[in-house]
């Protein structure tokens, strides 16, 4: 049977490291998440390995997060942080890339990151970095913000650019544009992938249900074909919204015209390939 790789997860520990995002006291949030919490979840799914993404803005969860992928097998990959700005971005980034646990750093994407038609200078020479040492970078973007997805991808065309959660579509107003525009455009880019994942808390929190998603991963999955999607749980974030299960299964209805070898990629060949992850 293939195997099943969560692209995009989380673990954070409040007392190791300062998450500046995390309300004080949120009744979701405000708690530690760790491997052994997930562990059972992932055995429940039929989940494999995972691909673990930055939750702090410090070169010490690069640390803490390879410390926990050592111990824990499940842990294929590790997206880390970096600060693309960083004079010398190569000499920083070097001391994690050479763990082939370490694919890729998050890039969040701001208003500024380009001006259309380049990418700014400081900006450039962190992805140039990237390029030099074979790291991805994830994307995370705010609505409205994809345009900046083919400058990127037009200036580095050597880089894995993955956008994480399919660049956030309007769910919840059930509308399509100006996202399918966009994301149509990032598609035509041969170097981006997407991933399918944080669409639940993209919709009504309280009342979503499959079938306000099916509109959003369609338009992905004709666009892009299911070797350039990849699932993520975007867990425990996800749970503002519904369970590690509900993501999954919400998932498995929207791919359920699909055939067996396309939903493979979907849920899992695709992270593979494009992480490159450790077997």
């Amino acid at each position: 049977m293939p195997t099943v790789v969560d692209a995009h997860q989380h673990f954070w520990d409040l007392q190791a490291l300062n998450y500046g995002w995390i309300p004080k006291d949120h009744p979701v949030l405000s708690r530690n998440y760790l491997p052994r919490d997930l562990a059972p979840i992932l055995a429940q799914q039929g989940v494999q390995r995972t691909v673990l993404v930055q939750a702090h803005h410090g070169n010490e969860e690069n640390r803490w997060a390879l410390k926990l992928a050592k111990v824990n097998p499940f842990i294929a990959g590790i997206v880390g942080v970096a600060d693309l700005a960083d004079p010398d971005p190569a000499t920083t980034l070097a001391e994690f890339a050479g763990d082939p646990r370490f694919v890729g750093v998050r890039f969040n994407v701001g208003p500024d990151s380009t001006n259309g038609e380049t990418v700014k200078p400081d900006l450039a020479r962190g992805v140039a970095a990237l390029d030099q040492l074979g790291l991805a970078c994830d994307l995370l973007i705010p609505p409205g913000q994809l345009g900046h997805v083919p400058v990127l991808s037009r200036a580095f065309p050597g880089v894995r650019f993955i956008v994480d959660h399919l660049g956030c579509p309007p769910i919840k107003s059930r509308v399509m544009e100006p996202w399918a525009r966009q994301i149509e455009e990032v598609s035509e880019c041969p170097n981006v992938w997407v991933k399918v994942s944080g669409l639940i808390t993209q919709a009504d929190t309280e009342r979503w249900i499959p079938n306000d998603l099916k509109p959003y991963v369609h338009a992905a999955i004709e666009l892009f074909g299911c070797d350039r999607l990849m699932f993520g749980s975007d867990w425990p974030v996800c749970l503002l919204a519904g369970s590690y299960e509900r993501v999954t299964g919400a998932l498995r209805d929207c791919l359920g015209a699909l055939t067996e070898n396309e939903q493979n990629m979907v849920w899992g060949g695709t992270a593979t390939a494009v992480y490159d992850l450790v077997r």
